[in-house]
């Protein structure tokens, strides 16, 4: 008796449930440490802010004991506060959103007053920027020759051939 496709099929999806099962192994292990490596992530900035608030707190107290900002020290570890320089941006500050749309405004209406002028340095930039691009050109031409194309080619082709990829996972979890 000849099997149906639908007997066929069931037992090709068992046959590779169970390749499947004996060969995830790796991958399962690899899920379940990229998890924990998730959860540790997230206890680690959480753990940061206290950390910070202490350290601060810390800092106040010895700053007149300490010239540098070692707030914690033991035989794996030493911890320094450090300051990184942030600004406020245009978003958060409405005194920088006004002075950037007067920025702007100015800036509109000098284009409008020198206009012709704008114009004709343009138009000098422009005749300039030609007069360079002709002066790379022949630069370009006294730099090169056939066989440093031929070489530079060869270089590249080299290149392109021991290409090879890397093979990575990508994880995502569900939250």
């Amino acid at each position: 008796m000849i099997p149906k496709k639908s007997e066929i099929n069931s037992i090709k999806s068992e046959l590779q449930s169970d390749v499947l099962s004996e060969t995830d192994q790796a991958i399962r292990k690899f899920v379940q440490l990229k998890a924990q490596l998730n959860e540790f992530n997230s206890q680690l900035e959480s753990a940061e802010l206290e950390a910070i608030s202490e350290a601060l707190t810390i800092q106040q107290y010895n700053q007149e004991h300490s010239k540098n900002n070692i707030v914690y020290q033991d035989s794996v570890a030493k911890v320094v506060l450090c300051f990184r320089q942030k600004y406020a941006n245009v978003k958060d500050s409405v005194e920088l959103a006004r002075l950037e749309e007067n920025i702007r405004s100015e800036e509109v209406s000098l284009m409008k007053k020198n206009s012709l002028k704008l114009r004709k340095l343009d138009e000098q930039i422009s005749e300039l920027e030609n007069q360079i691009s002709q002066l790379e050109e022949q630069k370009g031409k006294l730099t090169q020759s056939k066989s440093m194309a031929a070489m530079e080619a060869r270089y590249q082709r080299i290149i392109a051939d021991s290409a090879y990829k890397v093979p990575k996972l990508v994880v995502h979890f569900k939250k």
